[in-house]
Parts: C-alpha cells; sequence; structure tokens
C-alpha cells in the first residue's frame, strides 16, 4: 500500500468516521475498526497522519494500542479522536505518544488545522534525523541511504548498524561492541552480525558510495572513506 499518494489513517469503530475526515480534510483515509489488524501491517502503510478513536467498542480502548502504534510509526502524527473531554484521557494519550487530539463531533478548521500542525512537526523532525557521511546521506526516518541519485531502503537492524559504525567514522569498533549497541543485552551469534555486515556492504556498494565496511581480523569492523 506504500505510494506517494497522500493519505490517512482513521482507526474507529464507526465505519463512518473516516469518510468524515476524508470529505474535511481533501485526503483519503483509510478505515480500519481492529487496532491488531492494523499494526500487523504496518510495513504495507505510509499515511500522513493516522486518528485514533479512544472507545473502539466492546470494552477496547485505543489509549492500550497508542504506543504500539506510536512505535510501529515514529514519524508519522497520532491523533486522538474523542468525544470525551475528560482531561485525564486526552492527558494519557499524550502521554503514552499521541501528538494531539481533536473532539468530537469534529469541527472543520480544527480539524485541518492540528492535522497540518502535527504533519509539519513531524517533518522537521524528519530532517533533523538526516546527516551525511562522506557522500553518503542517511535519513533515520526512512532507513534510507543516498548517494547521488541512487538509493538504498535497509532493515532497521543494518540502520542501527549503520549509525553505529558511523557515529564511529574510521575507528575499529569490536564485534562484542557493535553487537550490543545493535542488539542491546539481546545474544546474538557472531553470524548474525556478519550477515547483517555483509548486507550493509551490499546496500553501500549499490549505491555507489565511498564508504566502505571494513573487517579486521582479530580486531573489529570499521567504517572508512575510500577514494575512487
Amino acid at each position: 500500500m506504500k505510494s506517494s499518494t497522500k493519505y490517512t489513517i482513521t482507526l474507529d469503530d464507526d465505519p463512518s468516521v473516516h469518510k468524515i475526515i476524508t470529505k474535511m480534510t481533501g485526503i483519503n483515509s483509510l478505515p480500519f475498526t481492529n487496532p491488531e489488524k492494523l499494526v500487523q501491517k504496518h510495513t504495507s502503510y505510509n499515511p500522513s497522519a493516522i486518528f485514533v478513536d479512544i472507545h473502539l467498542g466492546r470494552d477496547i480502548s485505543g489509549l492500550d494500542y497508542i504506543k504500539t502504534i506510536r512505535e510501529a510509526w515514529p514519524y508519522v502524527p497520532v491523533i486522538v479522536m474523542t468525544s470525551d473531554t475528560m482531561s485525564e484521557f486526552i492527558g494519557n494519550a499524550l502521554a503514552l505518544g499521541a501528538n494531539d487530539f481533536v473532539s468530537k463531533p469534529f469541527v472543520k478548521e480544527e480539524l485541518c488545522g492540528r492535522m497540518q500542525a502535527r504533519i509539519s512537526e513531524m517533518a522537521s523532525k524528519i530532517e533533523g534525523d538526516e546527516f551525511a557521511v562522506s557522500n553518503v546521506v542517511y535519513n533515520k526516518a526512512y532507513s534510507q541511504l543516498k548517494c547521488g541519485e541512487k538509493t538504498a531502503y535497509i532493515s532497521n537492524l543494518e540502520a542501527k548498524l549503520f549509525e553505529v559504525l558511523s557515529h564511529n567514522h574510521g575507528m575499529v569498533l569490536s564485534k562484542d561492541t557493535i553487537k550490543s549497541k545493535v542488539w542491546g543485552e539481546l545474544k546474538v551469534s557472531e553470524n548474525a552480525l556478519d550477515k547483517k555486515i555483509s548486507n550493509l556492504r551490499q546496500s553501500l556498494k549499490e549505491i555507489d558510495a565511498s564508504l566502505k565496511v571494513n573487517s579486521l581480523y582479530g580486531q573489529g569492523v570499521v567504517l572508512v572513506t575510500e577514494s575512487s
């Protein structure tokens, strides 16, 4: 479902809400009534914003899924919808990772204004998470490596590996140090690390980067810049 066309996602047990949001914002909103199904498919969607109803029916609270949704879409604004104006619900939603809230019934100006403001904030955050190493531009938000007109998308673990190596550009890091920084306390084999190193090395090669990942026997791994 990932595409260049803008759309939002509406998580609400009322099937008419996504139609109202679509009409008011002028941006198509995809409907979901089941939060678990939405999260399971998160890799297939790249929405501009996600609207989450607090009361999803059948004793399901949208508050229980905000943290998971935030982790699945760290750079997408999450806007809570509720007809309950109790401050504790709104406060809990914001504490769990929501970016804003809108009250039901919707007021077009408020809905559009809050959505656009939060989208702009997230866009600024994405730009702040972009940095260059040699001739490669890395975008953390999209796990993207870019060199000139060529782009490579890497997995989350490969992105963490690149971050660790790039922040220590030119320094040799032991494999144990890298595993600790990439996987935390999770125990992984050296073979697992070697596979991620190989994948990252191949991605850099595909975009003609001057960066190279070198493995030094008995010492560790280093990210270096090599002249063409």
